[in-house]
């Protein structure tokens, strides 16, 4: 089983907060798995992380709902639990 879908059996049985994802992924690029998963109606928070910040994939994932951060590789700790504790807190989502 791929990541991808291991992740959507999870997303499916489990109630999720929040999503950290990776845009280079093994199989699935992470801006394919987030339109998959927006195309079954999950609408959670998601922070995108890459160490490949390409304007065309930057451009599709800004876009999306409920994404409320995109953090660039290397980030530190603190950052991460800076933007997880925003999303949590009903942080906005980036604007397109």
């Amino acid at each position: 089983m791929d990541r991808a879908t291991e992740a959507w059996k999870v997303l499916q049985e489990e109630t999720i907060s929040l999503i950290l994802l990776d845009i280079k992924m093994p199989q699935v690029h992470g801006h394919q798995f987030l339109r998959f998963i927006r195309g079954k109606g999950k609408i959670i928070p998601v922070i995108v992380i890459s160490g490949y910040m390409r304007r065309d994939i930057l451009e599709e994932v800004v876009g999306e709902e409920r994404v409320v951060a995109i953090l660039a590789k290397p980030f530190t700790v603190r950052r991460v639990a800076q933007e997880i504790s925003r999303a949590l807190e009903g942080g906005e989502a980036l604007a397109g």
